[in-house]
């Protein structure tokens, strides 16, 4: 798990976080805790983490990993929306995203939402 005593994280005045988007990653487990370093120390929050095995396709979006059979993690974050490309980059280039079965990533726009900006605030 997080060593969350350890990391730091950016913090917001709320005038800072207008739209946000859920930042998706979907990993090898042994990722899992540099990645949720880095989403924070670029100023995303990392919500949620669950592990998973292969086979949970039920829509076109997640086939590719119907065939996995290791285990894996998916790591829900918060960004504000200008953040969030750089956030992926950042994470696909010093976690190699683009050698096949180390993860994918991807953003879905969450702007509006109650509560959402809550993590981001002082």
């Amino acid at each position: 798990m997080r060593d969350k005593k350890n990391q730091k994280n950016k913090v917001y005045n709320i005038s800072d976080v207008d739209k946000l988007n859920l930042a998706v990653f979907i990993l090898k487990k042994e990722l899992e805790k540099g990645v949720s370093i880095k989403i924070n120390e670029l100023g995303g929050r990392v919500c949620s983490s669950m592990r998973a095995q292969g086979g949970f396709s039920v829509s076109r979006l997640f086939e590719v990993f119907s065939n996995i059979k290791s285990e894996y993690v998916v790591t829900f974050s918060l960004a504000r929306a200008e953040d969030v490309a750089n956030i992926i980059e950042a994470v696909a280039v010093e976690f190699n995203l683009d050698v096949e079965g180390n993860g994918k990533a991807f953003a879905v726009d969450i702007d509006g939402y109650l509560g959402a900006k809550g993590p981001f605030l002082k």
